[in-house]
């Protein structure tokens, strides 16, 4: 059936062209649907094994065929319009009643509710796809509202991220504790932000789940080309990262570097690279996303090959030398984000974002760390081409802004390419959440996220009605489920 639309003052209906081939490919699809019954959301998992009882549903005022055991997922409201499909009541209820067992359903009777299923009326059950991320259970919701952020540019929503406390987090503290230490098993890591992920599932907030590479951070692309690479763990945050030595001891040495090859599997750095991909992927297996991670290039590339000292020496006294490590760094860079994209698949057609949550198309993060300690001239003079180059490639990219790197929030928001601006914290600088009124007056409607807000003082500000529009909140310290989705409820109604 081709998609409609129509509004006749009790009813909006959208009948959605299902991707099923016959019934039971359409009955197998409907397993991983979210549902509830007369408005009510009542479970939010995916799986035949998660569905409500008859005892469960009887519970919330069901009364329908008692033979009944299982029921296929519906959802009554709360469904992005695209995605709906809208039935009469009663061809809605037959549609929850299509199964007695799982084994034991009526391909023709289910074939006959089908088709009255598509017949609109003036109320009736949504039916909707499912999210493809499992652990994101209002996640074509989450999406329309990420759109009118990074795509529109909408000033006049805020969006929030919650964290509530992490057993996962705490686990991973008692195993690792802070310093240097080895490589870790990646398939410790990937079960780590299963669990992580898993404890938000019953959160609806903004959030798209997504575990992050982060040994893979900074050191793989010095270790690509020879580097030696260190490990360091950080639990507060959840993560082990990396990082190199300086890779040579004089510019001159440069010439001995080979161009990366992304074909070469005797690299180890490589082989190390992807099979941690494809471990992340079997473990997250369409519960969660895997982020994109860091671009290491222009003269961030620069301090992995000598030190940040020695990279800004050579700005003034070898400057031809810095081009040629920019355009090296491009390809490098260029090319292992290439192969992040053949292994990762796009997530409805975007890339998951430890910063942004979710970009539309093949987006990137990058980092203008080393123009923070630097004049905005030189970031005019040695930063924007080549980030504007690299974010060129793909569809853009995702910057973020450290405490000492404010000065040039009015320049990096001009960037060609530029999504979304992260503004971090810095230990002796404002907090990010304080300075974004004048923030916001330097960036013009360049979506903001901010790194982190305690709930005290988000929830202050969000009763007070004095939160800055167009940004996304990350806000920390939440004290449970509870909390957090009752004040996602003010989040998604505020307008600045």
């Amino acid at each position: 059936m081709e998609r409609r639309h129509r509004t006749d003052g009790e009813a909006f209906y959208c009948p959605y062209l299902l991707q099923a081939q016959n019934v039971r490919q359409f009955l197998a699809l409907s397993a991983r649907w979210v549902y509830g019954y007369n408005g009510l959301r009542l479970h939010t998992g995916v799986g035949m094994e998660n569905r409500p009882s008859l005892a469960v549903l009887q519970r919330w005022g069901y009364r329908g065929d008692e033979e009944i055991a299982l029921f296929p997922p519906v959802l009554l409201d709360g469904i992005a319009a695209d995605r709906l499909l809208i039935c009469d009541p009663e061809a809605g209820n037959e549609l929850l009643a299509h199964y007695k067992q799982r084994e034991n359903c009526s391909v023709p009777r289910c074939e006959s509710i089908l088709q009255r299923a598509i017949i609109p009326a003036s109320k009736g059950a949504r039916a909707a796809m499912a999210f493809p991320l499992r652990y994101c259970t209002d996640g074509y919701t989450v999406l329309e509202r990420l759109k009118r952020l990074y795509v529109e540019h909408d000033m006049s929503i805020v969006l929030a991220a919650m964290e509530i406390p992490s057993a996962a987090r705490q686990e991973m503290a008692r195993r690792h504790p802070p310093g240097f230490c080895d490589y870790p098993d990646p398939y410790e890591r990937a079960l780590y932000w299963d669990a992580r992920l898993r404890e938000k599932v019953g959160i609806h907030d903004d959030s798209i789940p997504c575990g992050y590479l982060s040994e893979m951070d900074q050191g793989l692309y010095g270790g690509l080309v020879g580097g030696t690479a260190r490990f360091l763990c950080d639990p507060e945050m959840g993560w082990i990262s990396s990082m190199v030595e300086p890779i040579l001891q004089d510019w001159d040495e440069f010439d001995r570097l080979k161009p990366f090859d992304p074909n070469d599997m005797t690299n180890e750095w490589l082989r190390r690279y992807v099979h941690q991909i494809e471990v992340f992927k079997q473990v997250a297996d369409g519960k969660w996303g895997i982020s994109h991670f860091i671009l290491i290039d222009g003269l961030n590339f620069g301090f992995e090959l000598r030190g940040a000292t020695e990279t800004y020496i050579a700005l003034i006294e070898r400057p031809e030398m810095i081009r040629r490590v920019i355009d090296y760094a491009f390809d490098l860079n260029v090319k292992v984000q290439n192969i992040f994209f053949e292994h990762v698949p796009l997530v409805e057609g975007g890339t998951c974002s430890n910063f942004a949550q979710w970009l539309p198309g093949r987006v990137v993060s990058e980092s203008v760390d080393p123009f923070h300690m630097t004049s905005v001239d030189y970031f005019e003079t040695w930063g924007r081409e080549p980030v504007e180059r690299i974010l060129g490639v793909f569809d853009g990219g995702v910057i973020h802004i450290h405490g000492n790197g404010r000065h040039l929030l009015p320049a990096v928001a001009t960037v060609k390419g530029l999504r979304a601006l992260l503004l971090a914290d810095d230990r002796g600088y404002p907090l990010a959440f304080d300075i974004l009124p004048e923030a916001r007056k330097q960036v013009g409607d360049m979506p903001l996220i901010i790194a982190g807000v305690t709930y005290p003082r988000f929830f202050e500000a969000l009763k007070a009605h004095k939160l800055v529009g167009g940004v996304f909140y990350n806000v920390t310290d939440v004290p449970d489920a509870d909390t957090a989705n009752r004040c996602m409820e003010l989040v998604r109604a505020y307008q600045v």
